[in-house]
């Protein structure tokens, strides 16, 4: 058999549409991208009826800012939906609202999905958002080891809507597990302590670990001096 990087366009063609394996994974792309365009069907029509007529929920952040009648709709069909594609597009939607909203419909989608990549941007939108009601909540999860990496953006979360003397306690628990993400958050709440916490952090680490925790250290000092 040839090797593939020799195959002209029409044979690598032919050679895929007999592989089992690849037009396997073709049928289910399909299969899903057809469940995805029917379920955001009736979301995209309520979408329609308060001025955002769009052809996907993705997008829909193109008109960002996002105003609160689109983001009632989005919220409203967050709980009815059950395809975490489609979640994750609403959920980053909503990262582009322009007016405070009752986030706690994030909250509970967090809780209740088995999707960590849906939970980790769930993490980010209220990263963005900033709802100080969500605080209590945010630590809570931040600690619950049992949700791995898709914590990763709620150190940043902290930050930005806790006082820094709460957030940096919490977020220097975590800088063992988590040192780039951890310093994603210091950069913004944390002191001169620790900026020289991380310095020293960012001795033993590489990668792009170590230049985010340098340049959160930089980024502090320069802020309080």
């Amino acid at each position: 058999m040839k090797n593939k990087q020799k195959l002209t366009a029409a044979e690598l063609s032919e050679s895929l549409a007999s592989d089992p394996v690849y037009q396997g994974k073709l049928v289910a792309q399909n299969q899903r991208a057809a469940e995805v365009e029917a379920a955001s069907a009736p979301l995209l029509a309520d979408l329609a009826a308060v001025g955002f007529s769009v052809n996907s929920v993705d997008e829909l952040r193109a008109h960002s800012p996002i105003p609160s009648p689109a983001a009632q709709v989005l919220l409203r069909w967050l709980g009815r939906l059950s395809i975490p594609a489609l979640q994750d597009a609403i959920v980053r939607d909503l990262a582009y609202v322009e007016e405070p909203f009752d986030v706690r419909p994030l909250l509970v989608l967090f809780e209740q999905t088995a999707s960590d990549s849906l939970r980790w941007a769930i993490a980010n939108t209220l990263a963005e958002l900033r709802p100080l009601d969500a605080r209590e909540w945010v630590i809570s999860t931040l600690n619950n080891r049992e949700y791995g990496r898709a914590r990763e953006m709620l150190p940043l979360a902290l930050a930005r809507i806790a006082p820094s003397n709460v957030a940096n306690t919490v977020l220097l628990k975590h800088l063992d597990e988590m040192p780039g993400h951890v310093a994603l958050g210091l950069a913004e709440s944390g002191g001169l302590v620790e900026a020289d916490v991380i310095s020293r952090r960012a001795l033993s680490e590489k990668g792009w670990i170590r230049k985010e925790l340098e340049r959160a250290a930089r980024k502090i000092r320069k802020r309080v001096k």
